[in-house]
């Protein structure tokens, strides 16, 4: 009698179960698998879906801090501040005292152009101002 995978393997030959009769069907591999006839062992199937599904190691059970510190450890090494500012996006720290032109011309002073800048900054500008109204 050929195994059930001799008899898959062979594509001329009609198999002996019938396609919707699926429990006997595997049923028919089950009793091949536990009693050795087919050429795959299911100890080694279930090591390599361990080495590469399992969660756990050998030997090794559900920790609920542990599970704790990994699924947090990344989020945990970042500062509030940190968060906070990355998910402000950049152009909200653009400046009033950015320039919008690549080279923007150097502002000669209004009163005596051999001074040199009239303000150093926006800041400076507007301090100006408001002493001037003052």
């Amino acid at each position: 009698m050929r195994s059930i995978y001799e008899k898959l393997k062979l594509k001329s030959e009609e198999s002996e179960f019938d396609i919707e009769d699926e429990e006997e069907f595997h049923m028919a591999i089950y009793k091949e698998l536990d009693g050795k006839a087919s050429p795959f062992e299911v100890e080694k199937f279930h090591e390599q879906l361990d080495k590469e599904l399992g969660v756990f190691k050998n030997g090794e059970k559900y920790d609920y801090l542990k599970d704790l510190k990994e699924a947090y450890k990344d989020s945990l090494k970042t500062t509030s501040e940190e968060k906070i500012f990355s998910s402000i996006p950049q152009h909200f720290f653009w400046d009033i005292k950015r320039p919008l032109q690549k080279n923007p011309g150097v502002r000669l002073n209004r009163y005596n152009p051999f001074r040199g800048r009239e303000y150093n900054s926006f800041f400076d500008m507007r301090d100006a101002e408001e002493y001037m109204e003052r």
